[in-house]
């Protein structure tokens, strides 16, 4: 099960390096900011949250299907991206 981050454990890291981590996810998770300045005002203010609060998900309780929302997915195409290829392979034999 995934608990999310705690405060304690938010501060075992310095905020420096947090608030970098935070600023990658925002750029990842939101495509970026208009401004340098925008990005790091809400990596500060999220790590200074995550460092008193917990995130999000430690806050709510957790998950126990933090996973299974994407994988389930993924195996859909992989099954049938398989499928594709060994019908390719058998079509080539033939």
């Amino acid at each position: 099960m995934e608990t999310g981050i705690s405060p304690s454990q938010s501060k075992e890291i310095s905020f420096g390096t947090l608030q970098g981590r935070l600023s990658q996810w925002a750029d990842s998770e939101f495509g970026g900011f208009k401004t340098m300045y925008r990005e790091m005002k809400f990596a500060y203010n999220a790590a200074k949250k995550q460092q008193s609060l917990g995130s999000r998900l430690y806050r709510a309780g957790g998950r126990t299907d933090i996973f299974s929302n994407e994988v389930q997915p993924l195996l859909d195409r992989l099954k049938n991206s398989l499928g594709e290829a060994i019908t390719d392979i058998e079509l080539v034999k033939e």
